[in-house]
């Protein structure tokens, strides 16, 4: 969709999303 999408896990991980 737009870019890459980067969510924060609860435990203050990164967690890669969908590039779209």
């Amino acid at each position: 969709s737009s870019g890459a999408r980067i969510k924060i896990s609860d435990r203050g991980d990164f967690i890669s999303g969908t590039f779209d």
